[in-house]
């Protein structure tokens, strides 16, 4: 596939390092492989609990399964959107919301089903790639330089900070489960320099130096 990253997603070439959103051509690849064999729904792996949806643009949250031409909906905050089941999915689209720091419940409704998120935030997305550079964790820095510990710690704001690991390493899966296995990925919360250790070292630094610029009221 030929690289690109945008908004909704993004083709991986080596390693990537997410914090915040993004999904992979290859898996979207696989998810339509084996889309016949479901008649629930299913979201896309990126969408979890603590996620962040990026704020002042339509966000789009999109999924899988199902039976073609059934409806779909979904809740966030105060919007309610609907779309049917077409052949490669489902797809809808939020419309712009501000920066929110408390968490709220996302909801997807088909038929009698219904998958809640639970601490949804809306706030800015940095998405981080790279290859050996940026899988290098902070505490692999720490142990080459104990004083760099200081350097992270001098902003001070990870609990304001989420991330999402979207390495390629998750993605070499040949069976058929990528419905129901999100594969080990989901959203972390981040609270103070022990939470964010066996994360990204670039990708800590820059959500850290990023956050204190917008400042604490987003995410």
């Amino acid at each position: 596939c030929k690289p690109s990253i945008t908004s909704e997603e993004a083709t991986i070439n080596g390693v990537i390092y997410l914090v915040g959103y993004a999904c992979t051509a290859d898996l979207l690849l696989k998810v339509h492989l084996y889309k016949g064999t479901y008649s629930n729904i299913r979201l896309n792996t990126t969408f979890t609990d603590n996620m962040v949806l990026q704020r002042d643009k339509n966000v789009k949250i999109f999924g899988y399964g199902g039976n073609v031409g059934e409806e779909v909906k979904v809740q966030f905050a105060s919007q309610v959107k609907t779309a049917h089941i077409t052949e490669t999915g489902w797809a809808v689209y939020l419309e712009p919301m501000r920066a929110n720091k408390v968490g709220q419940d996302l909801k997807v409704t088909y038929k009698h089903q219904v998958v809640t998120l639970t601490n949804v935030v809306v706030g800015d997305v940095l998405l981080c790639s790279g290859q050996s550079n940026m899988e290098i964790t902070v505490q692999y820095i720490l142990n080459k330089d104990a004083n760099i510990r200081n350097e992270f710690l001098s902003l001070n704001n990870y609990a304001n900070i989420r991330v999402y690991n979207g390495s390629s390493v998750y993605l070499e899966k040949n069976v058929p489960t990528i419905y129901d296995d999100t594969m080990g990925r989901s959203w972390q919360l981040c609270s103070d320099f022990d939470s964010i250790r066996n994360h990204s070292a670039y990708a800590m630094a820059a959500a850290s130096n990023y956050s204190s610029v917008v400042g604490a009221e987003v995410p």
